[in-house]
């Protein structure tokens, strides 16, 4: 197997673990039969990611948390979902009839940043448990904005020797409610070794 392939394989399955932790604790969070599916993980190059994004509707209102993971491998992770269905998932974590939440306050931003929290704790979980690389969040950051400057604001100031973004697109299956959110990934200088360690221990010999 060329190192390509390795490092499709090792991102898919960094993905899936992290989102299968998510979702055991998302699913306590909200009391109410809560799942989060992966629909695709993949390496993209950040300059083709950020067109992407830019190339979809820029005027989209999303609020998201970002953290910096901190540790052996360090990454800086962005978690985000349009503004109505972020005001969803305020209502069934407070446990309260949908559509009570009418605007982005306080405890929009408690709901939003506890997310931002459980997911990237779990990506920090698959590191250290899986792999044995050490990892922390730090407090995360919750972001109101458009997505185009929402991403803008994710890759500032960040650069990767690989110059690629780990991005895990995926659905929170809740209740009636299929809310479509997206998560990114992005190497901080030196942490595509890990990434390269990862594929050389994890499929050693394919």
């Amino acid at each position: 197997m060329d190192m390509d392939s390795k490092i499709s394989k090792a991102v898919e399955l960094i993905a899936q673990l992290s989102v299968d932790k998510a979702s055991q604790v998302l699913s306590k969070l909200v009391r109410c039969g809560a799942r989060i599916v992966l629909e695709k993980a993949y390496l993209a190059d950040l300059s083709d990611a950020t067109a992407r994004v830019n190339a979809e509707e820029t005027q989209i209102e999303v609020i998201g948390s970002m953290v910096d993971m901190l540790g052996d491998a360090p990454f800086k992770f962005l978690f985000y979902a349009d503004a109505p269905s972020c005001l969803i998932l305020t209502d069934l974590i407070l446990r309260r009839e949908v559509g009570l939440v009418k605007e982005f306050d306080i405890y929009v931003r408690s709901a939003i940043q506890e997310i931002g929290n459980i997911m990237a704790s779990a990506i920090c979980s698959v590191f250290s448990t899986d792999f044995e690389i050490a990892m922390k969040p730090t407090p995360p950051k919750v972001i109101h904005d458009f997505v185009g400057t929402v991403f803008q604001e994710f890759v500032m100031g960040t650069a990767s020797e690989r110059d690629e973004v780990l991005i895990i697109e995926s659905t929170f299956h809740i209740i009636s409610h299929d809310i479509k959110c997206s998560m990114f990934i992005l190497p901080f200088p030196g942490s595509d070794k890990t990434i390269n360690y990862i594929c050389n221990t994890r499929f050693k010999g394919d």
